[in-house]
């Protein structure tokens, strides 16, 4: 988990506590803050996840370009009278 789900999460707590209270208190505004702050923290997540498999996606394309390089060097040595 990275700084961006992390956080996310926090936010998302943060806004259910709020919209928790709005609702206890018949505050609609605090209520909708608490949802706002629900829908952000909860994006802030898919972000952060998104961000965590693109790095992850990255390094799988890194290490198959660094083996058909090896491959390509094994294959021209191979070759060479």
């Amino acid at each position: 988990m990275n700084k961006d789900e992390l956080e996310g999460k926090a936010k998302e707590a943060q806004g259910g506590l709020k919209e928790s209270l709005g609702n206890l208190t018949g505050n609609e505004q605090l209520q909708a803050e608490g949802k706002a702050d629900k829908v952000e923290g909860k994006a802030q997540g898919l972000l952060g996840k998104v961000g965590e498999k693109l790095h992850e996606a990255a390094e799988q394309v890194k290490e198959a370009a660094q083996h058909a390089s090896e491959k390509a060097k094994e294959t021209r040595e191979e070759h060479q009278p």
